[in-house]
């Protein structure tokens, strides 16, 4: 969890439906996904109705009724309606988790409310988002997590760290990642080159130089022959071996491209 940057990824371009918020008009509900027109950036609807207008530099996708946009190299956040009540003046700003959200502020990082107030003080080197509670943050190069008051609920122990997921979070130490759970027990040990987050009860993790999967109990669920993976979505994870691609499901079964 280094620096992190807005990607494409965190927006989720039109045509998507795993992103966005729904919103009521009459007795329809849609969906507001970000939309490009030219070189400016707003949001419409499933059908491509444009709902609040293209007038962004930048965008990322709603999460609680809120989006962040980019205007001018700052970032604010916008309602359903299209209001900005964030007001645009942050370097750099995340999608909201658990009612806040990551902001930069003179270099270091904090936290927002829906109301645009810093509810966690700006005196974090990085950060995470907030799941179960809990997000990670960086100080002096050690990473450890806060609650949503911003008390330090796991302490500043670890080389690097990253959101939890289905009740287990990664964490380095000593240049070998593992897992611990929501009171910082380290209960997969840390072993692995690289450790992904929980989905679908599996883990990628990488082990000499190859991938494969475990369970949240640490067991190996699917052996480690992989060049490439990620994590699970919708019971699939897209895998790369030897050249070729393909996907497995939970169970290990391959379906390979032509």
């Amino acid at each position: 969890m280094k620096k992190k940057e807005i990607k494409d990824t965190e927006r989720n371009e039109v045509g998507s439906s795993q992103c966005g918020t729904q919103v009521a008009s009459g007795n329809k509900i849609s969906m507001l996904i970000p939309y490009r027109k030219g070189e400016k950036w707003g949001f419409c609807d499933t059908g491509r109705k444009i709902v609040i207008p293209t007038v962004y530099d930048d965008v990322i996708q709603f999460d609680g009724g809120l989006a962040g946009v980019n205007l001018n190299n700052k970032w604010g956040f916008v309602d359903t309606r299209g209001d900005l009540v964030v007001p645009a003046i942050y370097n750099r700003a995340f999608p909201f988790s658990d009612g806040l959200a990551p902001v930069e502020v003179n270099n270091n990082f904090g936290f927002i409310d829906i109301k645009g107030n810093l509810a966690i003080p700006a005196v974090y080197e990085d950060e995470g988002f907030f799941r179960q509670g809990l997000a990670p943050v960086g100080l002096n190069d050690k990473y450890g997590y806060i609650d949503t008051n911003g008390n330090m609920a796991i302490p500043m122990v670890y080389d690097d760290a990253t959101r939890f997921s289905e009740g287990l979070a990664p964490v380095k130490i000593k240049k070998r990642w593992g897992f611990i759970d929501t009171t910082g027990k380290l209960v997969i040990p840390a072993k692995y080159d690289t450790a992904i987050l929980f989905r679908d009860g599996l883990a990628p993790v990488k082990l000499n130089g190859k991938y494969g999967f475990i369970d949240t109990k640490g067991n190996p669920a699917i052996p480690a022959v992989y060049d490439w993976t990620n994590d699970f979505s919708e019971g699939l994870a897209r895998v790369k071996l030897n050249g070729k691609w393909g996907f497995i499901d939970t169970k290990g079964t391959q379906y390979w491209e032509d």
